[in-house]
């Protein structure tokens, strides 16, 4: 399957956009037409709180306030405290 990945931007939690963090590295890999699987390594830990398991979050891929580059995911496994796996959206907005 293909994949794409993105170097920079940012992350936070879609229902607490205060809990944040700055993206190392963003890969995604297609499951299908319009889904995939995101691998996603934070620079630093989330300023408020890790995230969970269920959790939705959004990727902006870009780190601006351009919501065309927007990603809405939803964890599906927390490797650790800087590095998740989430079922998102395919392909990236860039």
């Amino acid at each position: 399957m293909p994949s794409v990945t993105n170097k920079g931007g940012h992350i936070y939690q879609s229902v607490r956009a205060d809990n944040y963090a700055g993206v190392d590295e963003a890969t995604v890999t297609q499951l299908n037409a319009n889904t995939g699987t995101w691998v996603v390594t934070l620079k630093d830990v989330p300023t408020k709180a890790n995230f969970t398991v269920n959790q939705t979050l959004v990727y902006n891929s870009k780190g601006t306030n351009n919501h065309n580059a927007d990603n809405n995911l939803t964890v599906t496994s927390v490797n650790g405290p800087t590095k998740y796996t989430c079922r998102g959206n395919w392909p990236m907005n860039i």
